[in-house]
């Protein structure tokens, strides 16, 4: 990204104009809010005008942009974590439904203990979970995504799994 430096509105202009748009559908694919999206990006072309003079890059400025967006958007996520919390009303039993009150508890206590075993995973080990589980993307499309091995997706669910039965342990029926 030479010509960043050699003239830096024209290049930066340019970059801006031809990446911006995949920059976001990269950040959307993890945080799927449009304002956010748009911060995210913002920022960070922000950023990289910034840090323009010393950057030293070594792969093309589509790849160097992917993994800032990818970053970013991890960024976001550990610092914009989201709790599930049941409401009142999923406490309430209906007539349709033959629930008992205490199956109603259980199920709340187990949700809780599911959403707080996922954010208490690792980043990346969480960001995997998710998108295999919730975004339904094969290990190799996460490995591809996140650029890491297929071995490593695979070791990121055991780890992940392994928090979650160990966090759902007492729910378990031990007839």
């Amino acid at each position: 990204m030479a010509f960043l430096r050699s003239d830096p509105r024209k290049g930066f202009k340019m970059l801006f104009h031809a990446y911006y748009p995949e920059v976001c559908r990269h950040i959307y694919r993890y945080i799927p809010n449009q304002s956010a999206v748009e911060d995210i990006a913002q920022e960070l072309f922000t950023e990289l005008w910034a840090k323009r003079k010393g950057l030293n890059i070594t792969v093309s400025p589509g790849a160097y942009l992917h993994r800032m967006a990818v970053t970013r958007s991890l960024n976001y996520i550990r610092d914009n974590k989201k709790h599930v919390y049941v409401s009142d009303d999923a406490l309430k039993t209906s007539p349709s439904k033959m629930h008992s009150v205490d199956e109603e508890l259980i199920a709340t206590e187990l949700s809780v203990a599911i959403t707080k075993a996922i954010d208490s995973l690792p980043e990346r080990c969480r960001l995997v979970f998710i998108l295999s589980r919730f975004e339904d993307m094969s290990n190799a499309a996460i490995s591809k995504e996140l650029d890491i091995s297929v071995k490593t997706v695979e070791n990121q669910m055991t780890k992940a799994l392994k928090v979650l039965r160990r966090a759902i342990e007492k729910f378990r029926n031990t007839e």
